[in-house]
């Protein structure tokens, strides 16, 4: 799911929070301030795409559904054999990339 590879910190996922948290014991003291300040920014600007992919998928037509109503791939699990949950996913995670890259000003 996209929502686990950006906050997830679980330890089956990789994501952006949990690299964070596992850089936290080799980082020095000196390095501290700065390993704070980019995972705070980290943290905004996670929360920021987040906010925006929901607010992207409400102005969707025809937004395909998970069994249990949940926006595959966003926060369900995504039906490799539905095509219509596929093309939907495809682009979700174009938009996705799109905000990421936003917010790293690319």
């Amino acid at each position: 799911l996209l929502r686990d590879g950006l906050l997830s910190l679980q330890p089956q996922h990789a994501s952006a929070l949990k690299s964070f948290n596992d850089a936290h014991s080799v980082v020095s003291d000196a390095s501290k301030p700065m390993y704070e300040a980019g995972r705070r920014l980290t943290t905004l600007a996670i929360d920021r795409v987040t906010r925006s992919l929901d607010q992207w998928v409400k102005r969707q037509r025809d937004v395909p559904r998970t069994k249990d109503g949940k926006v595959p791939y966003l926060n369900g699990a995504l039906d490799y054999t539905d095509t219509k949950q596929l093309l939907f996913a495809r682009r979700l995670r174009d938009e996705a990339v799109r905000l990421l890259r936003e917010q790293e000003g690319l």
